[in-house]
């Protein structure tokens, strides 16, 4: 087959090339972090949970500081008991603000609510439960001083399901409001509730966001969703049920977008289980949904759905696996701009392992921008043991970029000869990116897809300038950019495709990215270094 060779004469110049910046990954002693917070003075604390030494089934958390260069700086743990097991419940339920860094969760069989003071010392624990085996998943300190409490309970009265709870405690007065839901599920008998997170909505209320589960089968796939409104007193106003019929509403997560409407965000993971008269409706075991993609559903005010889509051709082509876009969202975060960033897990054919951390962009209107995959190799030498990935928790840093809080969980190998679970923060730019200039594969809209195989080779590289670029199949570029570190474009022009020509690349020694648009709508990124 002819091999079609381009040389490239670049018409701008590359002005300033920019200091490449690090973006790196701190490992934890514990085995979970939920959030990563910058406390001023180039430090940043790391929230998670720590196995509990004796008895090992026991957690603590866990609070490591580090320095702008993550450095360790102090490791401290914190536990109120001996013989209680001690926990968070997501990464909504860990927050800091004001100087205070707020824990809510359950210790032992009742829900609590920590407050560190800056120092890591506590300085308030509340007992913010109610019947048996509570727990808090979410809290909120209103401008007028009142501390709103989420959580959810085991009701012995109730065949022991779980039920919701709302707490509100001001200066003068406690509320108490109970939700029970345990008939919502009729196909599957009595289910459970379980809050998910709790979010402050316009006029003094609050929406509640749950996850239901049938009794029988809580550790199966089968799940909806459930979004409740409430007043500034806890008396409900509305309820929307975020519902699929064939398939489940897996991990439920609702953001404010800029129009004053919400977006419900779910992967539909497993299908619906097969239940038959032939069986007996014995049958109740949910199949992993082969074709499962994320979905948004736009819902205004008032709880009526406006719109629902899901982002199946967006994701073509960025993902190993091109059938089932599993994306299991843990938590978000809202820019000035009003732009979401949801954070989350997916299962892909990543490099090192199946489980890979990824963060999604939408616009304040909830339109598509950008889809991140984050991927690390810590085993040394790289053997076949796989290496994942959870990513929990985002927070944005002052000194620029985010910190993605998560899991590292690796097979044995080199570097850990039994296997390791390890607290994971990825350290990423302004861009989100976790590797410089991955910010030039983005495309707002879906006009533009970036091809799985690329058809070009760019030599030699490192260079001196001097680029050739070299298709095995007779393709020829339709369009040709390169971008410097920080995303900006130099534009060039091709002279005849078919025909070699002398050339040099003028630009300063440094990391560049060449973006090659294909005649067959597609396009290759390739990273180039000039020296």
């Amino acid at each position: 087959m002819r091999k079609l060779t381009i040389i490239l004469y670049v018409l701008s110049i590359c002005h300033w090339a920019g200091a490449q910046q690090v973006y790196t990954y701190l490992l934890t002693d514990g085995w979970h972090a939920a959030k990563a917070f910058d406390y001023g003075n180039d430090t940043c604390v790391i929230v998670g949970l720590i196995s509990d030494p004796d008895p090992s089934e026991y957690h603590r958390f866990h609070f490591t500081t580090i320095n702008a260069v993550n450095e360790v700086l102090d490791v401290d743990t914190f536990k109120l008991s001996d013989t209680d097991y001690a926990s968070y419940q997501s990464p909504f339920g860990v927050s800091f603000g004001n100087d205070r860094l707020l824990l809510n969760g359950f210790l032992g069989s009742e829900g609590f609510s920590f407050e560190f003071n800056k120092k890591l010392k506590l300085e308030q624990n509340k007992t913010i439960s109610y019947g048996t085996l509570s727990a808090v998943y979410g809290s909120i300190n209103t401008a007028d001083y009142r501390q709103i409490y989420y959580g959810g309970y085991q009701d012995g009265t109730r065949g022991n399901t779980v039920q919701t709870y709302l707490n509100i405690i001001s200066e003068n007065d406690t509320i108490i409001k109970i939700f029970n839901n345990e008939n919502l599920l009729s196909n599957y008998g009595n289910c459970i509730t379980l809050p998910n997170q709790i979010i402050q909505a316009s006029n003094s209320s609050f929406l509640l966001v749950n996850t239901l589960k049938p009794v029988a089968l809580t550790v199966r796939g089968i799940s909806q969703g459930l979004v409740i409104k409430v007043d500034s007193l806890g008396r409900e106003q509305w309820r929307l049920p975020i519902w699929e019929d064939s398939t489940s509403v897996y991990n439920l997560v609702v953001a404010p977008m800029t129009n004053g409407n919400y977006l419900a965000v779910y992967q539909d993971l497993y299908s619906q289980p097969y239940m038959s008269a032939a069986d007996n409706y014995s049958n109740r075991y949910p199949a992993p949904n082969q074709k499962s993609v994320a979905w948004f559903v736009e819902f205004d005010e008032d709880g009526q759905i406006l719109r629902k889509w899901n982002i199946r051709k967006e994701l073509e082509n960025k993902r190993g696996v091109q059938d089932r876009y599993w994306t299991s969202f843990s938590h978000f975060l809202v820019e000035q701009d009003g732009s979401i960033l949801l954070v989350g897990s997916s299962r892909d054919n990543g490099k090192y392992g199946y489980d890979v951390g990824f963060l999604l962009k939408l616009d304040g209107n909830g339109k598509y921008q950008w889809y991140r995959q984050y991927e690390i190799s810590i085993n040394k030498p790289y053997t076949v043991g796989k290496e994942n990935i959870f990513c929990y928790g985002v927070t944005k840093l002052a000194k620029g970029g985010y910190a993605l809080a998560g899991e590292y969980r690796s097979d044995p190998s080199d570097s850990f000869p039994t296997g390791t679970q390890r607290g994971l923060v990825l350290f990423v730019d302004s861009f989100v990116c976790l590797e410089p200039g991955c910010e030039v594969n983005d495309k707002i809209g879906i006009d533009e897809v970036q091809a799985k195989q690329e058809y070009f080779t760019v030599y030699p590289n490192p260079s001196n300038g001097n680029i050739q670029i070299t298709s095995s199949n007779n393709q020829k570029p339709d369009k040709i950019e390169v971008f410097d570190m920080q995303g900006r474009v130099v534009h060039f022009t091709i002279n005849d495709p078919f025909t070699a020509h002398s050339s040099t690349l003028h630009c300063p020694a440094g990391v560049y990215y060449l973006k090659i648009y294909r005649t067959d709508g597609y396009y290759e990124t390739h990273k180039i270094i000039i020296q």
